[in-house]
């Protein structure tokens, strides 16, 4: 609901209230993937917050701020909830590898884990500011967000096929994630859009080929 994948965009006070007051009135869960939490200012909306997890199912990981290698997270939740899905995955996992939890466990309490977090932080910022830049510079319509995350959400100008872009991306060693694959339908609505990993978003290549596209020249 934070920064999320693929729009990078984050869930206002508003709609979060109304998700919960839905979820009351039909009675259904809310699983709340909070996987950059620790990375996102504390302060913003957390479902779990408001419904005090009374219909929500908070979930958050260590994989995207620490390794993608160490497969450790935790979800908080209803008591009885809490139990069932402890049994369940004692049936159909056994247990998760206790090397890695006893490993994250130590880099919090050693205070090393926090000091990752601001380096990460200050990272994150100032990919995700220069992407945008860069993006916006070759002509792409950038989405706005409320705060920095790992990914941006960016539209080509005029009619273009989204799939052919990102072929012809492929053809020239690129990876690129059309908009449709994020639709349920997996077929595109409105401007030809990607999402970008600001990571990769100032990538010479990536920039010369997304101008090559729109036609734009680079900044001399």
């Amino acid at each position: 609901m934070l920064a999320h994948n693929p729009a990078g965009s984050t869930l206002s006070p508003a709609i979060a209230f109304g998700l919960i007051r839905l979820a009351e009135r039909w009675g259904f869960l809310i699983v709340e993937n909070d996987a950059l939490a620790d990375i996102v200012p504390p302060t913003l909306p957390r479902l779990a917050a408001l419904d005090q997890l009374n219909r929500v199912l908070y979930v958050g990981t260590f994989s995207k701020t620490l390794s993608a290698s160490l497969r450790c997270g935790y979800v908080s939740g209803p008591p009885a909830l809490i139990s069932s899905l402890s049994n369940l995955k004692m049936l159909t996992m056994v247990a998760s590898s206790d090397y890695v939890e006893r490993f994250v466990f130590n880099l919090i309490q050693g205070g090393q884990y926090l000091r990752h977090l601001r380096r990460l932080k200050t990272r994150v910022e100032d990919a995700h500011n220069a992407s945008k830049a860069g993006l916006e510079a070759a002509g792409l319509t950038v989405h706005s967000t409320v705060t920095p995350g790992f990914y941006l959400w960016a539209e080509f100008p005029g009619k273009r096929d989204e799939l052919d872009i990102c072929h012809a991306a492929a053809e020239r060693g690129i990876f690129l994630a059309p908009g449709q694959v994020f639709t349920p339908n997996r077929k595109a609505h409105g401007p030809a859009a990607i999402r970008i990993n600001v990571a990769y978003g100032t990538g010479p290549r990536f920039l010369d080929f997304v101008r090559e596209v729109v036609g734009t020249s680079p900044e001399r």
